[in-house]
């Protein structure tokens, strides 16, 4: 089986040198996962090392830095060039950022404590920690 041209040595050899260059999205919106299935099909160690390199790197540093940090502006500019699963990672930081600010400024709705937690009562906090009675020491 050959290999499209964006997954070959050449390409290899560019985004070991460079992912952040390089368009990914031109290629294909599914770059990643499509490098990772053909990588797994063709039992590829080194386009699977590659492909994660591509996307772990300094793709991933840029894209959640500009992510938390851009203006609705630079958004634009930069949805041109990602990939399916870049795009929604960046949408999920953009959103993260936003409700961090909105948080900061006091604009979010009242604080809630997390369902994980539960609701304690003074029972159960004695049962974690034991009974605030002391025991009697005779002498």
């Amino acid at each position: 089986m050959e290999l499209p041209k964006h997954y070959e040595h050449k390409m290899r050899d560019n985004i070991a040198a460079s992912a952040l260059n390089i368009n990914l999205k031109e290629f294909s919106p599914y770059y990643f996962e499509v490098g990772m299935e053909l990588a797994q099909h063709l039992d590829d160690a080194d386009l699977q090392n590659t492909v994660r390199i591509a996307f772990c790197g300094d793709r991933y540093r840029s894209l959640m830095i500009n992510a938390l940090s851009s203006s609705e502006e630079d958004s634009a500019d930069l949805a041109k060039e990602l990939t399916a699963r870049e795009s929604n990672l960046y949408l999920a930081g953009v959103n993260t950022a936003r409700e961090i600010e909105d948080w900061r400024r006091q604009r979010s709705a009242l604080l809630r404590r997390s369902s994980v937690l539960g609701r304690r009562t003074r029972a159960s906090i004695d049962s974690i920690g034991g009974s605030s009675k002391r025991p009697a020491h005779g002498i």
